[in-house]
């Protein structure tokens, strides 16, 4: 009896142990990586897996961002910079992206899948109602997690995507350039990015390349060095499972949307079919009634135009959030 209480408590020692490492190692990381401007990392742990968050700890009003496509977090440095101070920004790294944990059940990876992780984070956060910034696949999240939890969604601004209906296929909103989906043919470019399982470091510097980045530039380092560590097997299966039908109409959700929405595109975005975003969306809410196009801006103009994408999102974010005084 006193043998078998002795292993049970080392195997809770040893357990706690271990879990305090996987915190542990997830700072070190992240510190010896990059830190975000005015926010500290921490582990929320998910149904799927561990995950990272980048919070900015301020009082005031909450906005969910979610990154794109073997990216993570850190690719919002920009915005935290800005309205980290004023307002509680929250980054966070999907499963086996950034210095989030591979996911414990594959097959969850999905859109809808993700947005459920995401409504546990801000379940878990005790937030009541919050402002979501979705780029590129994290659009298409966000418009899954406004589907989910449509009354804890105060506004949300999307931009680098286009909100379609699974039936008609991506050909519609999107342009093959840059978002390579079995629904295209093959193409020299299409076969080294989002479809493939690893990413050589010259893949990841095309890739991000290709979204709009300068990949040239020291700044932008770490966002080559997060597209090649993004797990492979994460990225292919997230784009299967929407090749298989799973993920909601965003037509209908859109259409039915009760919470404003910004929709933001760079007007030489290489993936994003600008044309069908303006003329062929029926938007139910839809910010200022218009879709905001930044000139000369690519798919990441949050990043290359951040100063002009900050002053869309800062007069956004003061329309939903009327009582805040910046």
């Amino acid at each position: 009896m006193k043998k078998t209480i002795l292993f049970l408590s080392v195997l809770m020692i040893v357990g706690l142990i271990w879990k305090t490492n996987v915190i542990s190692m997830g700072s070190t990381l992240a510190q010896d990586h990059i830190k975000l401007p005015n926010a500290t990392m921490r582990i929320v742990p998910t149904i799927n897996g561990n995950v990272a968050i980048w919070d900015s700890q301020s009082s005031g009003p909450p906005v969910i961002f979610i990154h794109g496509n073997s990216s993570s977090g850190k690719i919002f440095k920009k915005q935290f910079q800005e309205f980290g101070k004023n307002y509680r920004l929250i980054a966070i790294d999907l499963p086996g992206h950034g210095e989030s944990e591979l996911p414990t059940d594959i097959s969850n990876i999905t859109y809808p899948g993700l947005a459920q992780l995401i409504a546990e984070i801000i379940e878990k956060l005790d937030i009541e109602k919050t402002a979501v910034v979705g780029w590129s696949l994290g659009g298409r999240i966000a418009f899954e997690l406004s589907h989910i939890i449509p009354n804890k969604i105060q506004g949300m601004l999307v931009t680098g995507t286009a909100p379609i209906a699974v039936s008609q296929g991506i050909k519609k909103g999107f342009t093959p350039t840059i978002i390579p989906f079995t629904h295209f043919e093959p193409s020299p470019i299409s076969e080294v990015l989002g479809y493939k399982k690893q990413f050589t470091k010259d893949q990841g510097r095309e890739f991000m390349g290709l979204a709009g980045f300068n990949v040239d530039s020291p700044e932008a380092s770490f966002i080559i060095d997060d597209a090649v560590k993004t797990d492979g097997f994460v990225r292919h299966h997230l784009i299967e499972s929407f090749n298989k039908g799973q993920a909601t109409d965003n037509l209908d959700i859109v259409r039915n949307m009760r919470h404003p929405l910004a929709m933001v595109v760079g007007e030489k975005d290489r993936g994003v079919n600008l044309d069908y975003l303006t003329n062929q969306v029926n938007y139910g809410n839809l910010w200022k009634n218009k879709v905001h196009t930044i000139s000369n801006a690519n798919h990441a103009a949050f990043w290359s135009d951040s100063q002009e994408f900050n002053s869309i999102l800062k007069v956004f974010l003061k329309d939903i959030y009327p009582s805040l005084t910046v």
